[in-house]
């Protein structure tokens, strides 16, 4: 299955990135656009989307200053048995010493 996840070289997601320049979307997200720390995550699972469709809507307004810090859309295959899905209906889970990117999208 293609997982799509938004990590910099250094493989970490921006909710986790210490870059200042994205605080203000780490605030901006409510009840109805729930932060990774809100669901039930492990320090070894990491987030990502079934869509670029998925993608898209969850970060609007923020891909170009993702872009600016240094993120991009890493393309991932995964076995579905690995994945756990979509808790809030928008984002997925999957171990990333079981997934094989196959691709870097900016």
């Amino acid at each position: 299955m293609l997982v799509y996840r938004v990590e910099n070289l250094d493989r970490i997601g921006p909710y986790d990135s210490s870059d200042y320049r994205l605080e203000s979307m780490n605030r901006s997200h409510d009840r109805s656009h729930l932060h990774p720390i809100f669901e039930p995550i492990n320090d070894e699972l990491f987030c990502g989307f079934s869509s670029i469709k998925k993608f898209k809507k969850w970060f609007r307004g923020w891909r170009a200053k993702l872009s600016r810090c240094g993120f991009y859309l890493g393309v991932f295959d995964v076995d579905p048995n690995y994945i756990e899905h979509d808790w809030s209906k928008k984002q997925l889970a999957f171990p990333r010493n079981m997934a094989q990117m196959i691709q870097k999208l900016n």
